[in-house]
């Protein structure tokens, strides 16, 4: 009886700890589309440094995203917008070269291609997402970039 307790405890343990897994497995997997991780590079295990425009946009990017209400689907193609207006500030006026520009334009790529997918979103669930995806991107950038 006693060895039967020990294992229904052990069973219950470990079903426990096997959802907890999932759970940090399922956090994990919203950002499983982030391939750009892959192929960006720091250098030489230390963040590039980027141009005053990029990182002024950058933070703008992060004000917008911040400060935006996003209650409707309405809400987020108009945060889209202003999204690629400073995109297309932070392209149109950027001095990098080299490897620097190279990672730049890894990062800003999978950027745009979510800023495009939140534009053309056809529900709320699904901007939220992908909103949350935009966030994730740029918090990123400074673990890549200075």
């Amino acid at each position: 009886m006693r060895t039967m307790k020990i294992i229904a405890t052990f069973g219950i343990v470990s079903l426990a700890l096997f959802a907890c897994k999932n759970q940090t497995n399922a956090d994990e997997a919203k950002f499983m589309d982030e391939a750009w991780l892959d192929e960006i590079e720091l250098n030489q295990n230390e963040p590039w440094n980027a141009d005053l425009v990029t990182n002024n946009g950058v933070e703008k990017l992060k004000q917008v995203l911040d400060e935006f209400q996003t209650t409707s689907l309405k809400d987020y193609h108009q945060l889209a917008n202003q999204l690629i207006n400073i995109n297309n500030y932070i392209i149109d006026n950027c001095t990098m070269e080299g490897a620097s520009h190279d990672n730049l334009h890894i990062w800003l790529q999978a950027l745009l291609e979510k800023v495009s997918e939140l534009k053309q979103a056809s529900s709320v669930a699904e901007a939220e997402e992908l909103k949350a995806s935009i966030e994730f991107s740029v918090n990123q950038y400074s673990t890549y970039f200075q």
